[in-house]
């Protein structure tokens, strides 16, 4: 359905386009019709990159903590913060619905380091009450290498905010082969230098292969 004010023109050939590029990287013909799905997701698209300045400052973006459990003691040894999107148009996005089309756009560098003062707020917030620490595990896209300096970006939230930084655990997202491994071998490599632990997310179940650990070394 279209819009009273839509070129029925244009917007037919947008569609046509956006059912076009789902099957732009073979070679055999085939037919694709633009469907309510693929209406939704761009609508979402739209909304989140256009958004996500005012997401930040709104609140609508924060972390969930998932506690990591020492199996042998039973005792919580480290956290990891999940971004959840709280959104009062979409509801409650999941990082696989936001994540890509932040990458795509290259704003996925404005989540991750939001999603990083949010983490370093809190860890405050519970040191002045009295409770133990324990490492956070923050995921980091690894397109934001591209888009900012993000080794000084990280060192300079953190000892503004006096947090330890063998305390922050940056975790690789699965997309990182998909990117020049050549380019983003530096900056992990200072990361670490730097006291930063950095770890593979969900080796092997994905992109990342065993070729990614002879360039890129991790902990």
């Amino acid at each position: 359905a279209c819009e009273v004010d839509d070129d029925i023109c244009e917007v037919g050939f947008e569609r046509a386009q956006i059912a076009c590029d789902l099957d732009k990287t073979t070679w055999s013909s085939s037919v694709h019709w633009f469907t309510e799905d693929m209406r939704s997701e761009a609508r979402l698209r739209l909304h989140v990159c256009g958004c996500i300045e005012t997401a930040i400052q709104e609140g609508w973006i924060h972390p969930l903590y998932q506690p990591i459990v020492r199996a042998a003691t039973g005792a919580i040894c480290g956290e990891e913060a999940l971004a959840r999107w709280d959104d009062p148009e979409f509801g409650e996005l999941m990082p696989h619905q936001f994540v890509p089309m932040l990458e795509e756009a290259g704003l996925s560098h404005k989540l991750d380091l939001h999603v990083i003062d949010c983490v370093l707020a809190d860890m405050q917030e519970r040191e002045a009450a009295g409770v133990s620490l324990v490492p956070v595990s923050v995921n980091i896209s690894p397109f934001d290498f591209v888009s900012i300096d993000l080794v000084q970006e990280l060192v300079q939230r953190v000892d503004a905010a006096g947090i330890p930084h063998d305390l922050i655990r940056l975790e690789l997202a699965e997309s990182m082969s998909t990117y020049d491994l050549d380019i983003v071998a530096p900056p992990i490599a200072d990361l670490r230098r730097a006291g930063f632990q950095v770890w593979l997310d969900n080796f092997a179940n994905n992109y990342v292969s065993l070729n990614a650990l002879t360039t890129v070394e991790v902990d």
